[in-house]
């Protein structure tokens, strides 16, 4: 439950940042910036969390069943 609302919760700020693109001090180069720094950080907790249940199925499987 909690990737999933961590992901409709990131894409609700990727919306609300392009929707007020106008806003934005920095204007088309911060939205930039700011758009790699979203996909970096949901690319790099997806790694961690692949890795994570790689090296330990055992816990994931308990964290799953609950």
């Amino acid at each position: 439950m909690a990737p999933i609302l961590s992901f409709v919760a990131l894409a609700f700020v990727v919306y609300m940042m392009l929707d007020n693109l106008d806003l934005l001090v920095g204007g088309r180069a911060a939205a930039n910036w700011v758009c790699i720094g979203l996909v970096a950080a949901f690319a790099g907790g997806a790694v961690v969390a692949a890795v994570a249940r790689a090296t330990s199925p055992a816990t994931y499987a308990e964290i799953l069943e609950d």
